[in-house]
């Protein structure tokens, strides 16, 4: 049984930058919370603490070429971050085990800071929508966080992947080497309990669900 995800949309994608291109993305995000416009590659290069200016244009050409930034040329402070926020996507794509693409179900991105608020920090969202909120008791337009390689304890819900299918369950661990995966929500209940070993390379618990919040998405930063 993996822990960690193995696609993608799952993990925030910053995580797979190189150590000093997110240093460089923090000191461009501290200085627009501080400011309220992007630093110069001068007050970048201060804040690494590097001497050479050519540095800062390496990682910001490589983060450019990664879609996390958009560099304009022809000005001192022509950086504009494009990639922010962590991905939120439709539940109702892994609502029962379905074969699914879940990067076809981007439905937007919510605030870092939103997801810091949860222990352990959520990495991604799920919207509740229409009746698999109802179903599942949970508020409409709601959101449920959901944290990546985490081992879950028994009885949390979790987002489960057996090959390419993908459900949410309940765990129940049966022994060290057996857990079982049960419905969560009324649209699962004619879903039989499904036992897997946990050794398997078919099963993939690729998140956690950590907490939620209530109301509309909206209200809680999705853009």
């Amino acid at each position: 049984m993996r822990t960690a995800p193995v696609h993608w949309p799952w993990s925030d994608p910053e995580e797979e930058l190189p150590e000093r291109q997110r240093s460089v993305l923090n000191v461009v995000r501290e200085h627009l919370d501080t400011h309220g416009y992007p630093p110069s590659r001068p007050e970048i290069a201060r804040a690494l603490g590097v001497a050479n200016v050519s540095t800062v244009d390496w990682h910001l050409t490589a983060l450019m070429k990664k879609g996390w930034i958009d560099v304009r040329p022809d000005t001192q402070r022509g950086l504009r971050l494009l990639r922010e926020g962590l991905p939120v996507f439709s539940i109702e794509a892994i609502a029962t085990w379905n074969p699914v693409n879940v990067a076809d179900h981007v439905e937007g991105r919510i605030s870092r800071e939103v997801a810091k608020a949860f222990s352990p920090r959520a990495d991604y969202f799920l919207a509740v929508q229409d009746d698999v909120g109802r179903k599942w008791g949970v508020a409409d337009n709601s959101l449920l966080a959901v944290a990546t390689e985490v081992v879950p304890e028994d009885g949390k819900v979790v987002v489960a992947r057996l090959g390419e299918r993908l459900a949410l369950k309940r765990v129940r661990w049966i022994d060290k080497g057996h857990v079982e995966l049960l419905a969560y929500g009324a649209n699962d209940e004619c879903q039989p309990p499904v036992v897997v070993d946990v050794q398997s390379d078919e099963l993939s618990i690729e998140g956690v669900v950590v907490g939620v919040l209530v109301g509309p998405a909206s209200d809680a930063g999705v853009a």
